[in-house]
């Protein structure tokens, strides 16, 4: 890509500056389609015309360079992927003794070599396309297919070889005698500018009156408010001024040759156009007036999406607090290996469709949605959820840039776009906003510097930044996304209950004072006092007897009643617990031939909210989706939880894991596909099963209901829990009513060990609970949204 400075007649310049400014955008995107090696292109143009700032003389269709005493520029651009990275420093070098390089339009030229001339590499392909700034050719003298090269330490050099033409009128020499006036106007070098974004600008003049000293006017398109012109798509600004102007007066100075530059005033776009706009400049000495015009886009971002890739959980609405879109940033299945799962594709669209402008992308973190939670159950008792109470910037967890960096290239649909990195911390929220700025080089932008987030929105100077931006708003946000996270969560239980009674042969009767019987009883020993609240029986027709029971030793059985009859003396009878774990029983069997039920989800459900889903306030939700063979509801049965010491309060992990079948046991420490395991048997270890019930046993161990282990799982012991609630009394108005043993409460109780919560966080972890706290705590909330993976949980 390459322009020039010629001498010519004024008639066609303004002609040719659209066309070569057209050319050069298409050589641009047509490099970038063809994917060929790095490189710059001399314009061809096919009629002939002329023009003072990019132009060739009459008659010309061929390539042409500078001439002797003139400016051109040249640019390399990618069109290959390179490594990624955010610049490459190279160096351009030619032969002194036909050309000088600079890297101002202005000068000085004197350097054959210039180094430290960075390449970029963002932009819109996959790893990132991006060009030098102009490198300005000074001629020196003539010269056919003089190589101008850039070495860099990573692209492969590539050298362009260019005429340096010989002048077509002689060399400038001081004068008195002004050639014809000629102004041009510099902004920057750009065709483009963005709304929020201001770039330096002059105006040049050749052929004007030597040593003259002055001012040019400029002025911009103007919109009429009340008799008074105002800037509308774009204004000036004079260095030591704040305020946008529609024309300015600025000082120049020119030398013996009639030649100056005015000094530097500033562009800034302040309305997206569908149209160029046109900037004017105007010279006047006297009876001497000359103008120039130049016609530059203003643009904005006018839109921003979202989308995943094919194959991932796509965007839903976060159904939590804020609102937005929800987003799973971890595995779908255990075996999911694909690259996307935790990002991501920002798009943003210009408001017209412009290719190779430059849209920087900045990532806000809107304050937690979840800060204020009450205490207790009382409104008026507040705890901070939120690390830094108000604030922005508390993600657990910063999100990152995939690895575009901050900024790309738009397309020739004026689309340009970028990957994100979501946090995986459960609650954590982002917003991406996009902004043009089409001359990241020249320009200068305080947009993102203005933008600031207030609660779950994002803002720029006062006013909220939309999806979509109208003309003068200089850029859109995404909605807040927010990561959930799924708990896997493989389920069984114990099969048929056997072996919870048993027989014997009573040997003698003996009635006592206070309305019971002593029954002697052979066959072996019992253990002592299991068979409180039990029940003896003893087949006889046409009657049979039962008697309740009071308390029984290792050799005896103390009944309810004294009408026992002699003739049972010499029989067998039936000896049954009192436990009935489904509380169906009115008369007791021991729960002999029923199934152990699966621990109860009901508040662990697939659901976005409680109380289905009690997690769901940390975003955290359950999933069964493991697979059928999963789940087993009929493993061999154990009465008691096996425990190899009486004087511990848990069984070992091997002791828990000999009546399970953690079939996803391998998953258990996967980050990205969170695990766990929740089973249900039947009553503790023989010491602390509940018989005799609510009593400590002979080594101070009392009976539990349940316990997480961070190897084994969430063991629920689901006839604990019916003795514990004695029974059948689960009326949550009763006044005893003691919401830990709800048969729902137990397996979130224990699951929320195995996500790293403690006794000590109060509410549905608190031992003894009454029932006014029966929610999670903000000790509780701010745990389970900070963990990598569960199971480093206490018991």
């Amino acid at each position: 890509m390459f322009g020039r400075t010629l001498k010519a007649n004024p008639s066609t310049r303004a002609l040719l500056l659209i066309l070569a400014l057209a050319l050069f955008n298409f050589v641009a995107s047509q490099s970038s389609a063809q994917q060929a090696d790095n490189e710059a292109k001399l314009p061809i143009v096919g009629s002939p015309i002329n023009d003072p700032k990019n132009g060739q003389p009459d008659g010309s269709n061929s390539l042409v360079g500078a001439e002797v005493g003139e400016v051109s520029w040249v640019r390399w651009s990618r069109t290959t992927p390179v490594t990624p990275g955010a610049v490459e420093y190279c160096q351009v070098s030619t032969n002194a003794n036909y050309a000088r390089l600079s890297l101002n339009v202005n000068g000085p030229f004197s350097a054959s070599l210039i180094s430290n001339v960075p390449y970029y590499s963002d932009g819109s392909g996959q790893y990132g396309l991006g060009s030098t700034p102009l490198i300005y050719i000074y001629g020196v003298a003539p010269i056919n297919s003089l190589a101008v090269t850039l070495t860099c330490p990573v692209t492969s050099n590539t050298t362009y070889y260019l005429d340096i033409l010989p002048a077509t009128g002689p060399t400038p020499t001081p004068t008195q005698t002004p050639e014809e006036p000629h102004v041009y106007i510099r902004i920057g070098g750009a065709t483009a500018i963005g709304v929020e974004e201001m770039l330096p600008a002059r105006v040049e003049v050749s052929g004007g009156r030597p040593n003259y000293t002055g001012f040019i006017r400029a002025l911009v398109s103007t919109a009429n408010v009340n008799g008074t012109y105002i800037p509308h798509y774009f204004g000036l600004i004079v260095p030591g001024t704040a305020s946008l102007q529609s024309n300015v007066l600025i000082p120049i100075s020119l030398d013996s040759t009639g030649r100056g530059s005015s000094d530097q005033f500033y562009v800034k776009g302040i309305k997206a156009s569908a149209n160029k706009q046109p900037i004017y400049a105007r010279y006047s000495d006297g009876p001497i007036e000359r103008s120039d015009t130049e016609y530059i886009d203003i643009v904005n971002v006018q839109s921003v999406t979202v989308t995943r890739d094919t194959g991932q959980v796509p965007f839903d609405t976060n159904p939590n607090t804020g609102g937005g879109l929800r987003i799973y940033p971890e595995k779908k299945t255990p075996t999911d290996t694909s690259f996307g799962r935790n990002k991501f594709t920002v798009r943003a669209k210009l408001s017209k469709p412009l290719a190779g402008v430059k849209v920087d992308f900045k990532i806000v973190d809107p304050d937690d949605p979840t800060q204020e939670f009450v205490v207790e159950g009382d409104p008026t008792r507040l705890t901070d959820i939120d690390p830094n109470l108000d604030g922005d910037n508390d993600n657990r967890d910063p999100s990152a840039l995939y690895p575009m960096g901050l900024n790309g290239l738009t397309n020739s649909l004026g689309e340009a776009q970028m990957f994100v990195q979501m946090s995986s911390k459960p609650g954590d929220n982002i917003r991406v906003i996009a902004h043009a700025r089409p001359n990241p080089l020249s320009g200068s932008s305080s947009y993102f510097g203005g933008v600031y987030t207030n609660a779950n929105d994002a803002y720029f100077q006062g006013a909220m930044i939309g999806e979509t931006a109208g003309p003068t708003v200089a850029g859109a946000t995404t909605p807040m996304i927010t990561t959930w996270r799924s708990l896997h969560i493989e389920r069984d239980s114990l099969g048929v209950v056997s072996g919870n009674v048993t027989t014997r042969t009573v040997t003698s009767i003996r009635t006592n004072t206070n309305g019971t019987s002593d029954l002697t009883i052979s066959g072996g020993h019992l253990e002592d006092r299991r068979f409180e609240g039990g029940r003896v029986a003893y087949v006889v027709l046409p009657t049979p007897l039962s008697f309740n029971i009071k308390t029984n030793t290792t050799n005896t059985i103390t009944v309810k009643g004294t009408t026992v009859p002699s003739s049972i003396i010499g029989r067998t009878v039936t000896i049954y617990d009192d436990d009935d774990a489904d509380r169906d029983d009115e008369t007791l069997t021991g729960d002999n031939g029923q199934d152990v039920p699966m621990p109860d989800n009901g508040l662990l459900q697939e659901s976005d909210e409680g109380p289905d889903n009690m997690f769901a306030i940390a975003f955290i939700k359950p999933k069964y989706d493991l697979g059928a063979g999963s789940y087993d509801n009929d493993l061999p049965f154990f009465l008691n939880t096996p425990k190899a010491v009486a004087t511990r309060d848990y069984p070992t992990d091997e002791e828990a894991m000999s009546m399970m079948e953690f079939d996803n046991v391998s998953l258990r420490k996967d980050k990205e596909f969170w695990t766990i395991y929740l089973f249900g048997a039947y009553q503790g270890a023989v010491n602390q099963d509940s018989d005799p019930k609510y009593d400590a046993d002979s080594n101070g161990l009392e009976s539990y209901i349940g316990y997480a282990n961070p190897k084994v799982g969430a063991l629920c012991l689901i006839e604990e829990m019916s003795d514990e609630a004695n029974h059948g009394v689960w009326d949550p108005t009763d006044p005893g009513f003691d919401p830990r043993y709800d048969e729902r409460y137990v397996p979130l109780h224990e699951v929320g060990h195995l996500l790293r919560l403690s006794h000590d966080d109060g509410g549905f972890m608190q031992l003894g609970n009454p029932i006014n706290r029966y929610y999670f705590t903000g000790v509780s909330i701010n745990k389970m949204r900070s963990i990598d993976v569960p199971w480093m949980a206490d018991h």
